[in-house]
């Protein structure tokens, strides 16, 4: 399991080398979005078979705790070995990428 550095996610995702799926809750992207698939975090596991296996997958979460948990069930019990979470989650991409974004 691996904290992947928003500078990597960003490349990887400009090459289409990564899928982000935004795990939060509905209400919490209502509140702010940075326009990656939003899939929350209740349902990846019984739409697993639904994920891309060619591609980095990507887990974003307010802080990155329950996207690190996610990517570590992911490669422990269901084989992903492409799972990583986003360091820092959304606050950390806030912070280092597009500050005019609402915090929460």
């Amino acid at each position: 399991m691996g904290c992947m550095p928003i500078d990597i996610f960003l490349q990887k995702q400009a090459n289409g080398e990564a899928l982000a799926i935004d795990i939060r809750e509905k209400y919490e992207c209502d509140i702010v979005n940075i326009e990656v698939q939003h899939l929350p975090m209740s349902q990846v596991i019984e739409k697993r078979s639904e994920l891309p296996q060619d591609k980095d997958l990507v887990f974003i979460c307010k802080t990155g705790q329950r996207a690190e948990a996610l990517a570590d069930m992911m490669q422990t019990h269901y084989g992903f070995k492409n799972a990583f979470f986003l360091e820092g989650g959304i606050l950390g991409y806030i912070q280092k990428v597009d500050p005019s974004l609402p915090v929460y």
